[in-house]
């Protein structure tokens, strides 16, 4: 009885480790996600249309991802129209919850990375992507991510894209 809780608390503890192993990961810093985005802009949400109704199961990320349509209001880098589309899939994890009026900072990459005769947007979950409004409680500091990127981005502006802010400087 003594072994069989111990043995059973640690494959509980895995299960829920593992099940959760698929939604965690860490964004890459500003500096890296501008590097590896086509896009970077600041826009709000003018529609969210849902993909289209597919039963394959070998269905590529085209056809499954929702298209999110934004009005730019600002961009660093790629975006030079008003109104733009990105693609995601709003069944990953940890998913984006658009809705219309909302105002994100988007880091948006190819699809086709290696296709220039297409210009299709994608954001993910991993990506730094991020609602304007949310404010994160991690390290017990108050903060909103977004606008902490902002300011980075800006900055990277001022002082070059090559050079890396002070607060990112590994020491």
């Amino acid at each position: 009885m003594k072994v069989i809780f111990p043995v059973a608390t640690i494959i509980l503890l895995f299960g829920f480790w593992y099940s959760d192993r698929r939604c965690y990961c860490i964004p890459p810093s500003v500096q890296a996600s501008y590097d590896n985005s086509k896009a970077v802009f600041v826009g709000e949400v003018l529609e969210v249309i849902p993909p289209p109704q597919t039963t394959d199961p070998r269905a590529g990320f085209v056809d499954v991802a929702h298209t999110i349509k934004f009005r730019v209001e600002k961009s660093w880098k790629g975006v030079f129209f008003t109104d733009t589309s990105v693609m995601t899939r709003l069944d990953s994890c940890p998913a984006l919850k658009p809705k219309k009026g909302d105002r994100y900072l988007v880091f948006a990459r190819a699809v086709y990375p290696n296709d220039p005769s297409h210009s299709e947007l994608a954001t993910g979950p991993c990506d730094r992507t991020a609602l304007l409004s949310d404010v994160s409680t991690a390290n017990i500091v108050y903060r909103n991510q977004a606008a902490d990127d902002i300011r980075t981005l800006n900055s990277m502006i001022i002082f070059g894209p090559h050079l890396r802010p002070a607060r990112e400087m590994p020491f």
